[in-house]
């Protein structure tokens, strides 16, 4: 289970991009150009074996829709924080706003860091988190008491070395 979630200028809705009722394909939409690939949806055709397009807009819809993570909002997902860069171009910064909106609505805990100025909040990773994010020390603490985002939350299991344990066997004869 997810114990809690940060994200940076994350696309949530994508039928409502930036404005109710725009689609993310719609021409008029930000990143349409890049992302038509994305929403090239094709099923599994056994007959013919073979994968054939999606034309139904219907169905293309439905699709949008599940993809979307603001339609699977719940009142026992993590508490979420999300750094947005006011001026983004690409991600509406309504995207966050109406999501963090939704959560709030089911009791989540939720925070909304607006960047101002920024276009982006592509701001280097965890060592600049310091620099571009001090809400982030707030974050859950791992076992080091370090805020789990800069990695001193639980350690990743180490492998056994099973070598070590075969040639002993072989050497007790």
């Amino acid at each position: 289970r997810v114990r809690a979630v940060a994200c940076f200028c994350p696309c949530t809705d994508w039928l409502n991009y930036g404005r109710p009722g725009l689609d993310v394909t719609d021409p008029k939409s930000p990143l349409a150009p890049w992302l038509n690939g994305a929403f090239d949806f094709h099923e599994f055709e056994p007959e013919k074996n073979i994968y054939v397009r999606i034309t139904d807009t219907q169905a293309i819809q439905r699709i949008k829709r599940d993809l979307s993570p603001i339609h699977h909002v719940t009142a026992d997902d993590p508490p979420t924080l999300i750094i947005h860069g006011a001026e983004d171009t690409a991600v509406p910064i309504e995207q966050s706003r109406r999501f963090i909106d939704k959560l709030a609505a089911v009791d989540v805990p939720a925070q909304l860091v607006v960047r101002e100025g920024e276009r982006d909040c592509a701001c280097g990773g965890p060592p600049a988190l310091d620099k571009c994010c001090g809400p982030c020390r707030s974050l859950p603490r791992g076992r080091s008491g370090r805020p789990w985002l800069h990695g001193g939350g639980a350690r990743a299991p180490q492998p056994r070395n099973r070598g070590r344990r075969r040639r002993r066997r072989r050497g007790r004869g």
